[in-house]
């Protein structure tokens, strides 16, 4: 998967999921260190657009389970990346 722009994409759930495990599925974060966010995934996955992000956070970056957000340009975001974390 490349990384795609994410305008258009809102908040659309939460994954249960820790920064390392993110890692090791989408590889490096496209976006560090930004204003609310301190890490940032963008991809379309079969016309799905998805972005996962941690909000407000100090630091995601660990092995803690925590709740990032998933944004998408449809409800069917939260279950493609589900599916994502899954498979791999």
């Amino acid at each position: 998967m490349e990384q795609v722009n994410a305008s258009g994409t809102g908040l659309r759930g939460y994954v249960d999921v820790s920064y390392n495990r993110l890692v090791e599925v989408f590889g490096e974060p496209h976006y560090r260190m930004g204003d609310k966010t301190t890490v940032e995934w963008s991809f379309e996955h079969e016309g799905t657009r998805f972005t996962l992000y941690d909000y407000k956070w100090q630091s995601a970056q660990s092995d803690l389970v925590e709740p990032f957000h998933v944004g998408g340009n449809s409800p069917e975001a939260v279950n493609v990346v589900r599916a994502l974390l899954l498979d791999s």
